[in-house]
């Protein structure tokens, strides 16, 4: 006598797919978490090396945010990053990567370009993100400041050139609402 157990594991595949997901994902944004952004950046740059194009990482924060959490709240919080992370998604190339680091910090990798193209993508996405965003019916003005290294010329590993982009980012911070290029000044 033959018998046959039959199984249905769609709902188990799902599951695992899910971990897997946020495994990678910041969970409030559902962009790259920090990890599988270094990872991404190591891909590109090991890409670079072959077709001798530049790679850019952007580190974005918000201006003034503690500000906002403290007077209108973690939910209110909440939805300015989710809004700012939708206006980075759509004010980047489909080949961006896009990762939060955490609280109001923010990573672009701009890949396979030039140094025209860079400067371009950062204006482009500079003046995307001084619009003001809408919460709870209330608009609400939040500028950002932001930090930019190069591959190859600020460095070739993947963590000194987020560490470097962090560097301009605080020198931008200096005055607020500004870009800057590591060792730019």
């Amino acid at each position: 006598m033959l018998q046959i157990i039959v199984r249905d594991i769609t709902e188990r595949k799902k599951y695992e797919e899910k971990l897997e997901f946020l495994a990678a994902r910041d969970p409030l944004t559902e962009l790259l978490n920090r990890r599988s952004f270094v990872e991404s950046l190591q891909i590109s740059i090991s890409e670079a090396k072959v077709t001798g194009e530049l790679v850019a990482v952007l580190y974005l924060d918000l201006d003034r945010f503690k500000m906002i959490n403290d007077t209108l709240g973690h939910e209110a919080g909440d939805e300015i990053l989710k809004l700012f992370s939708k206006r980075l998604r759509k004010y980047t190339r489909e080949e961006d990567v896009i990762g939060r680091m955490g609280g109001d910090e923010f990573v672009i990798l701009l890949k396979n370009d030039s140094m025209v193209s860079i400067k371009k993508s950062v204006k482009r996405i500079y003046k995307a993100i001084q619009s003001p965003y809408q919460v709870k019916g209330q608009d609400f003005m939040v500028t950002s400041s932001i930090g930019i290294s190069i591959y190859p010329t600020n460095s070739e590993n993947p963590k000194k050139l987020v560490q470097y982009a962090d560097k301009a980012l605080y020198d931008a911070k200096v005055n607020r609402n500004k870009y800057r290029f590591y060792g730019q000044g």
